[in-house]
């Protein structure tokens, strides 16, 4: 990675002033810690004086107090930043002690930014730091990163950058609003080595127009893929293209392998994956039945009669918990079936009417205890007890309006959800689908699938008949995926990190995406 030059001639640098650890030292009985945390070279923050070459925007100086003082780790700062106007923003930098063969060291392991003012919604903040003598940044977190990158979005909701792997971001720390706290998960910068912390303000950067490589799934024919899932880390894959076989692959999608039912399946429409990938479940529309694999494909069983009230039917849809215990499998025009146990038994959703519903989608929660459905050409619904037949147990979404949806896509807590409409836009929700708002920066499109990452702040959609669109913040903005070209895409899958996507389209092959 590419480190960051700095001015060294800036007159905002505030340096060469003794900076003291403000936690009591425990004392050891073989090392005495005050001394050594008296030792710590001093530490100063930094505001980077900079012009920001990006399309249509154009940087500001950010100047620092004259009358402001060197930081303190676990001390919060006033500073002003260019969003922030005369307003100052409070910055504290903490650090942790890593033990290692009885001696140990002190390590920069988060940052807190509090006090950001209504004027810096929608700014990207880049932190970094840097010692007392070299113009290039330090490794602060993940062995050799040397910037974490922040997308402040609301005063109660921030997300990382695309590439800013291996951090924890907490965007209400201690309950407070306008705030924002990164704590790195894998700390390697010296405490004793900071001398600045720089902290830069920009527009936000879209996600990039990513690598995109074909991959054939069965060499002697082109499907029509209907379904593709993913395992959490992007190993393993399950597709089905309206016949008889699930396709499966252990190698994120550079190789195959046909696995087949006994009896064949006639038209398997959709596919669902546990986190590990050793549980799959498929639909059989047929007419046909549910069916079960333990064994990432193996083998598999069929949900007969005797166990699921549908039966032989024309299945649409399935989802599955992280553990592959908790199934929602739907019919179309019919109902909502459920399982707590893998599929050994089933409990038919409401006898009456109220669901009987040309079900488009279904997106469920980790653990299944939060489902949500989707029909065409009306509401979302959702469930937080999926498993009772009370016509109360699945209220409409009318918040959401009623709309063609295609594609429902959920965080791994169910909070946020999103929801892809036909000839309409993506549509987001942070509070579990009680209140909505259109994505109109991705465009109105004929969109046909979307996933997320388990966070919730990576999605990917798809267009039939057009692109791949990606967003990583939350659909704040889209980048239109070129590399992977207009096509007719049916389904599209993530890793949990967001860092693996997958798609496939109707007559043609899976596509793959990895971010580096």
């Amino acid at each position: 990675m590419e480190n960051e030059e700095v001015d060294p001639g800036l007159d905002s640098v505030i340096d060469d002033e003794e900076i003291w650890y403000t936690d009591d030292p425990v004392a050891d009985p073989k090392i005495d810690w005050y001394y050594k945390l008296r030792s710590f070279a001093p530490i100063a923050i930094l505001l980077l004086v900079t012009t920001i070459y990006l399309p249509n925007t154009v940087g500001g100086k950010i100047t620092l107090n004259s009358g402001a003082a060197a930081i303190e780790f676990g001390q919060s700062n006033p500073l002003l930043t260019a969003c922030s106007g005369s307003e100052n923003i409070d910055v504290k930098a903490s650090a942790t002690f890593q033990n290692e063969n009885q001696t140990g060291k002190f390590l920069l392991n988060s940052i807190t930014v509090k006090n950001i003012p209504s004027s810096c919604l929608g700014t990207e903040f880049t932190l970094s730091a840097y010692d007392n003598s070299s113009n290039s940044s330090l490794d602060i977190f993940e062995t050799s990163t040397t910037k974490a990158v922040v997308q402040y979005l609301s005063s109660s909701l921030a997300v990382e950058g695309e590439k800013s792997f291996g951090l924890t971001l907490s965007s209400s720390p201690s309950s407070c609003t306008g705030c924002f706290e990164v704590i790195f998960d894998n700390p390697v910068g010296l405490a004793t080595n900071v001398h600045k912390l720089v902290m830069t303000t920009g527009i936000l950067t879209p996600a990039s127009n990513r690598t995109w490589t074909s991959n054939t799934i069965e060499s002697s024919t082109s499907r029509t893929y209907k379904s593709i899932a993913a395992s959490s880390d992007g190993s393993t894959l399950a597709a089905v293209a309206n016949g008889p076989n699930v396709y499966v692959s252990t190698n994120s999608g550079v190789t195959w392998t046909t696995r087949s039912t006994s009896p064949a399946m006639v038209a398997a429409k959709s596919v669902s994956s546990s986190s590990s990938g050793s549980v799959l479940a498929v639909v059989d529309g047929g007419p046909g039945y549910p069916w079960i694999s333990k064994d990432s494909g193996f083998s598999w069983t069929r949900i007969n009669n005797s166990q699921a009230a549908g039966g032989i039917t024309t299945w649409s849809l399935i989802g599955a918990s992280s553990d592959g215990t908790k199934l929602a499998a739907l019919i179309t025009g019919e109902y909502i079936y459920e399982s707590t146990n893998s599929g050994s038994s089933w409990t038919r959703i409401s006898p009456n009417v109220t669901y009987k519903r040309n079900w488009s989608s279904v997106a469920l929660a980790s653990n299944g205890s939060l489902q949500y459905a989707s029909e065409t050409n009306g509401f979302i619904y959702k469930s937080s007890n999926p498993t009772s037949s009370t016509a109360l147990a699945w209220p409409s979404l009318t918040s959401a309006g009623s709309r063609n949806w295609t594609s429902l896509a959920t965080s791994t807590e169910g909070q946020i959800v999103y929801a892809a409409a036909s000839n309409d836009f993506i549509y987001r929700s942070l509070d579990s689908g009680v209140t909505w708002t259109p994505l109109v920066s991705g465009g109105s499109r004929n969109w046909s699938s979307i996933t997320a990452s388990s966070d919730g702040t990576r999605i990917a959609a798809s267009v039939r008949g057009g692109y791949i669109y990606v967003s990583s913040n939350l659909g704040t903005t889209w980048t239109e995926q070129t590399n992977a070209g207009s096509k007719t895409w049916s389904s599209i899958a993530s890793s949990a990190d967001g860092k693996k996507l997958f798609a496939v389209e109707d007559g043609g092959t899976l596509w793959s995406s990895t971010l580096d």
